[in-house]
C-alpha cells in the first residue's frame, strides 16, 4: 500500500543441518570437486550433487572435527567458488566470477538468490529519464528513453536533479542506468536465499534480477520464523526514493551507511505514507530508543513520533487503509500501548473490556481492516484466538492454543524489582507455586541466556514446569538485558562473572530477605549465557546454592572465544569489545572462567550439552566435567549426539527435563513434586 511493495526472501535452512555433521578427513592431491563429492557421499547421504562444477585442482587439505558446512566454505575459498543447496537437497557450485548459474541463481555480495514465481508491477515504470546536473553556472542535461517500453506503457518520465553531476557523459550514464532499471515492470514475489546472511530490521540488501542483472535496493522490515519446516522468511521494502545507479556508487552508499557502534544506531522499518521519508527507531544522541521520522533528503532525524523516558520504544502500529499511524507499544513490566487514533483506541478498549484478564494483541487483519485476528494471552495460558469484526463490534472465539492446560493449575508471574549493590535497579519476575503452604519455599534462580536479550512477562513453559514441581522461580533482567536503554546495556561490557553475576546474586538475597526463599533450598539453572551464570554462581557464591544446572553453558572464556565458528567473525569483533579480549583481559578471564576455578565449587551440578553445538562447543562442558571430577565434586553429564545449541528433538527434551526434575528434587527436596 502507499506505493510500496515487498520482496519476500525465504531462507532454505538445509545448510543448517550441515553444522551438526562433524568431519575428520585428510585429502592429498585430490581435486576440489572430488573432495566435495566424497564429503557428501560420506557425511550427507540424503543430499545429491548433480550440479557440482568440475574442479580438478590438486589440493592437500585436512579436516579435524570440523562442521561439514565449514568444510564446504573452506573449499569455496580455495576454489573461488560459490556453493548452495536447492530445495531438492542438491548441491550447486560455480565460479564466483560467473555471477550466475544458467539463470537459476544469482550471486550478490556473497549471498545466493534464486528467483521463482515472480509477478510484475508496472505502477512505477519510467521510460524517459531526464538528468539535470550543473557545471559552474551552466546546466548539464541528458535524456535517456526506451521506445519499446513507451509503446507498451506510454511515455512515463522521471526527473533526476543532482548538482554533483558536472559531466554530460556521466549525466547520460546515470540516465541510461536508471532507464535500464525502470523501463520494465518491477518483479515481485518470492525468492529463495541460500546461506542466508544475518540481517536485522533496517539492514540493506541488493538483489540482481536476471536476465537483466539490474540492481534493486531493499531494506529488511521484519522476520517470520517457521520452525516445523526449518525456514525463515525475511520481508523487504524497496528503497524507491534512492536512485539505483552503478554498482560502485551503490556500494559506496552502502559503506557510508555502515554502523560502527551497534549500540548507537538508527534502524528503519517502514516508509511514511507519502513514500518520502522513513519511520525509524533510534538511540543516537540519547539513551532510550525512540521512534522518529527520518528525512531522507536531509539525511537526519526530524519529527519525534514517540518516546518513553524509562524504556526503549521499538514498535509502531499503522493503518495502511487509512494511511496513518495509530499506536505505538513498549514494554516495562508488561506490554503497554499508547494510541494516536480514536478509532484504533476504541477497538482496543472494546476487546480489552471483553477479555479483561488478558493481554490482547491484534496479530492479523483483512485488507479492508474490518476483520481482525486477536491473540488473547496471559502468564498462565498459551492463549486463545478470536475473530473481531469492526463493523458490528462482534468478537467470536476461534480456538484455544493449548486447551489441555487449565489456568487454575498454573502459577502467576509477578513483576518485581530490587536494587543491586551498586544502586542499579534490576527488574524481573517472580513465579510462586500454586500450592504455597509455607512462607519460604525452595527457589530456582533462572537467569536468561543471551545475554543481550531480556525476559518478558507471559506464559513460559519452563517456568511453569518448575513451579508445577513446587518451586518458586526467579528471573531477572540483569545489566546488559535489552529494552532498558543504551547505558543499561553498556553497563554489562566486560562484566561477565563480575557485576552481571552480582545482579543475580543480589536478586537471590532479596528473595531471602523478603522471606520468599528458603535459604537452604536454592538452585540455579540457566542455558547458554544462563548456563555460564549458573557455573559462575557456584564459583563466586558456593554457599548460596544447593544445586546447579548448566545447559549448553560457557565454562572457559578463552576457549569460548577461540572456538567460535568462522562465520561469526563480525560477532567476534563485537564480543572482544563487549565481553573482553583474551590477551588484554587475560587476568580477568582467568578469574571469570568457571573451568579454571573448579577448586572453589562444592555444589552438586547437572550439565547438559549438544555434541554438535556450533556456538558453545562440547569442549566447554567436557573441560568443566573433567575439572570437577579431579576435585571430587559430584556432576551428572548428559550429552546428546544429535543436538546442537539446545535440545530440539522431543525425546531429548523429555530426557533433559526428566533428569532436571529428579536432580532438583534430590537436592532442594520437594518430596511432594507432581
Amino acid at each position: 500500500s502507499g506505493g510500496m511493495f515487498k520482496l519476500k526472501i525465504k531462507g532454505a535452512h538445509y545448510t543448517s543441518q550441515l553444522l551438526d555433521v562433524m568431519v575428520t578427513e585428510d585429502y592429498v592431491g585430490s581435486g576440489i570437486s572430488d573432495i566435495r563429492k566424497d564429503l557428501i557421499d560420506k557425511y550427507a547421504t540424503d543430499f545429491t550433487y548433480t550440479n557440482i562444477a568440475t574442479n580438478t585442482t590438486p589440493t592437500d587439505i585436512k579436516f579435524i572435527n570440523k562442521p561439514l558446512l565449514d568444510c564446504m566454505i573452506q573449499l569455496d575459498i580455495l576454489a573461488d567458488e560459490d556453493t548452495y543447496i536447492d530445495n531438492d537437497k542438491d548441491f550447486h557450485t560455480f565460479a564466483k566470477s560467473s555471477q550466475n548459474n544458467d539463470n537459476e541463481a544469482v550471486v550478490w555480495d556473497d549471498s545466493l538468490i534464486e528467483l521463482k514465481g515472480l509477478g510484475t508491477d508496472s505502477l512505477e515504470v519510467r521510460n524517459k529519464i531526464t538528468v539535470y546536473g550543473e557545471a559552474g553556472s551552466l546546466p548539464v542535461i541528458a535524456t535517456s528513453e526506451d521506445s519499446a517500453s513507451q509503446t507498451t506503457f506510454r511515455a512515463k518520465e522521471k526527473v533526476i536533479t543532482d548538482t554533483s553531476i558536472t559531466d554530460p557523459d556521466i549525466a547520460q550514464s546515470v540516465g541510461d542506468a536508471e532507464n535500464t532499471q525502470l523501463n520494465q515492470p518491477t518483479e515481485e514475489g518470492s525468492a529463495n536465499c541460500y546461506f542466508m546472511p544475518k540481517l536485522n530490521p533496517g539492514d540493506m540488501i541488493y538483489v540482481i534480477y536476471p536476465p537483466y542483472k539490474v540492481h534493486s535496493r531493499f531494506r529488511a522490515v521484519k522476520y517470520v520464523f517457521n520452525v516445523p519446516n526449518e525456514t525463515t522468511e525475511v520481508f523487504f521494502n524497496q528503497e524507491r526514493t534512492i536512485p539505483k545507479l552503478f554498482k560502485d556508487r551503490i556500494l559506496a552508499e552502502q559503506g557510508a551507511e555502515r554502523i560502527v557502534n551497534p549500540h548507537n544506531m538508527t534502524q528503519s522499518y517502514n516508509f511514511t505514507f507519502d513514500n518520502e521519508n522513513l519511520y525509524v527507531t533510534s538511540n543516537v544522541d540519547r539513551d532510550k530508543t525512540a521512534i522518529y521520522e527520518y528525512d531522507l533528503k536531509e539525511k537526519k532525524l526530524s519529527k519525534l513520533i514517540f518516546e518513553n523516558r524509562y524504556v526503549d520504544v521499538s514498535n509502531l502500529i499503522a493503518s495502511k487503509k487509512r494511511k496513518k499511524i495509530t499506536a505505538a507499544s513498549y514494554t516495562t513490566d508488561k506490554t503497554k500501548f499508547v494510541f494516536f487514533d480514536k478509532e484504533r483506541k476504541k477497538i482496543q478498549k472494546f476487546v480489552d473490556d471483553k477479555l479483561s484478564k488478558y493481554e490482547n494483541y491484534f496479530v492479523s487483519l483483512s485488507d479492508d481492516e474490518t476483520k481482525f485476528i486477536v491473540h488473547s494471552v496471559n502468564d498462565r495460558t498459551r492463549g486463545s484466538y478470536y475473530l473481531f469484526n469492526s463493523k458490528n463490534f462482534k468478537l467470536k472465539k476461534l480456538f484455544d492454543a493449548s486447551p489441555w492446560l487449565h489456568e487454575k493449575d498454573l502459577a502467576k508471574m509477578i513483576p518485581i524489582s530490587y536494587k543491586a549493590r551498586d544502586g542499579l535497579v534490576i527488574h524481573g519476575y517472580l513465579t510462586l507455586p500454586v500450592d504455597k503452604s509455607k512462607k519460604s519455599v525452595a527457589l530456582v534462580v533462572h537467569p536468561h541466556g543471551g545475554p543481550w536479550v531480556r525476559d518478558y512477562w507471559g506464559f513460559n513453559p519452563e517456568v511453569q514446569f518448575l513451579a508445577n514441581q513446587g518451586y518458586a522461580v526467579l528471573q531477572m533482567n540483569y545489566r546488559g538485558s535489552t529494552g532498558y536503554g543504551k547505558k543499561f546495556v553498556e553497563a554489562s561490557f566486560k562484566q561477565w562473572g563480575l557485576k552481571m553475576q552480582d545482579d543475580i546474586t543480589d536478586g537471590v538475597l532479596w528473595t531471602i530477605n523478603q522471606k520468599i526463599a528458603d535459604s537452604k533450598k536454592i538452585a540455579i539453572y540457566g542455558a547458554s549465557y544462563g548456563g555460564y551464570a549458573a557455573l559462575m554462581g557456584i564459583v563466586k557464591t558456593p554457599n548460596l546454592y544447593a544445586a546447579a544446572v548448566d545447559y549448553v553453558g560457557v565454562s572457559n572464556m578463552f576457549t569460548f572465544l577461540e572456538t567460535l565458528p568462522p562465520y561469526w567473525i563480525l560477532e567476534k569483533q563485537m564480543l572482544n569489545e563487549m565481553v573482553g579480549d583474551p590477551k588484554k583481559d587475560k587476568e580477568q578471564f582467568i578469574e571469570t572462567s568457571p573451568a579454571l576455578n573448579a577448586d572453589k565449587i562444592k555444589t552438586p551440578l547437572l550439565i547438559a550439552q549438544g555434541a554438535n553445538d556450533p556456538r558453545v562447543k562440547k569442549s566447554e562442558s567436557d573441560q568443566m566435567v573433567e575439572a570437577l571430577k579431579t576435585q571430587g565434586i559430584e556432576v551428572e553429564y548428559m550429552v546428546k549426539d544429535n543436538e546442537g545449541h539446545g535440545f530440539h528433538n522431543e525425546e531429548n527434551r523429555f530426557d533433559f527435563y526428566r533428569a532436571m526434575k529428579i536432580f532438583l528434587n534430590k537436592y532442594i527436596g520437594n518430596k511432594k513434586a507432581n
